[in-house]
């Protein structure tokens, strides 16, 4: 795409990934609305502890100004 990762965000569900993307210097978003994630809350605490940048718990928490982005 072009764009150097700190200009990236990530969106993860997953620890593994979340992990991934903060190694890699991306900005990352901790998502706990995915279906398979039974307590969300304790989802976002283990993400939170990762160290993640945000976490939302739906869709409609993430707003990104592209705008802004470009």
């Amino acid at each position: 795409m072009g764009e150097g990762h700190a200009r990236c965000l990530a969106i993860e569900d997953s620890p593994t990934g979340a992990q991934a993307a903060l190694a890699a210097g991306m900005t990352v978003v901790g998502f706990c609305g995915a279906g398979h994630i039974v307590d969300r809350a304790a989802h976002g605490d283990k993400l939170r502890e990762i160290g993640v940048h945000h976490v939302a718990m739906a869709f409609d928490q993430i707003l990104v100004p592209m705008a802004a982005a470009r």
